[in-house]
C-alpha cells in the first residue's frame, strides 16, 4: 500500500495534495507512513467520547468528542469533523470541520508542532501551535496564539 496519499481522494495514486477547489494551491504531501500515523476512522464512522492515540490518526469520518495523539499527525481530512478539541505533539493537518459554529464549549486545537490550515478547512476554535501555514478559503473563528515548542 503506497502510504502517500491524497487528501481529498485517499484512493488516488499521486502522493501529492492538490487544495480542493484551488488549482493555483500549493501541492501539500503528506507520508502517512512517515508522519507515524497508523490509526484511520472511516467516511461515514462516527466515535462518541475521547479519542486517545498512542500514534497520529487519519480522520474522515466524525470523532463527537476530543482527539489527543501522542506522537505523529492528526490528518483531519475534508469529510472528517472533530467536535471537540484536538491535541498532537507533532503535526496537525486540517482540511475538514472542528468545533460547531457558534458553539458554546471551549474548542481548541493544540500543538507545539506544525498546524496547517487547508483550503476546505472550518475551524471554530482556539489554535495553538508553534508553526502555522494557512492555504486557500480556510475558514478560522477563534483565536490564534504561538507557543514554545516543549523541550
Amino acid at each position: 500500500m503506497n502510504s502517500s496519499h491524497n487528501i481529498s481522494d485517499i484512493t488516488a495514486a499521486t502522493p501529492r495534495y492538490p487544495m480542493v477547489g484551488a488549482e493555483e494551491s500549493p501541492a501539500i504531501k503528506i507520508d502517512l507512513e512517515a508522519e507515524k500515523v497508523h490509526s484511520h476512522i472511516a467516511e461515514g464512522d462516527e466515535f462518541i467520547g475521547e479519542l486517545k492515540c498512542r500514534t497520529g490518526i487519519r480522520i474522515c469520518g466524525v470523532v463527537r468528542g476530543s482527539v489527543n495523539c501522542e506522537t505523529g499527525a492528526v490528518v483531519l481530512e475534508s469529510t472528517g469533523h472533530v467536535t471537540g478539541s484536538i491535541k498532537g505533539q507533532e503535526k496537525i493537518f486540517l482540511d475538514g470541520k472542528v468545533g460547531e459554529e457558534g458553539g458554546q464549549d471551549a474548542v481548541k486545537v493544540s500543538t507545539p508542532g506544525l498546524i496547517v490550515l487547508m483550503n476546505s478547512s472550518v475551524v471554530n476554535a482556539d489554535i495553538e501551535y508553534g508553526k502555522m501555514a494557512t492555504y486557500g478559503d480556510m475558514t478560522h473563528n477563534g483565536n490564534s496564539r504561538k507557543i514554545q515548542p516543549s523541550r
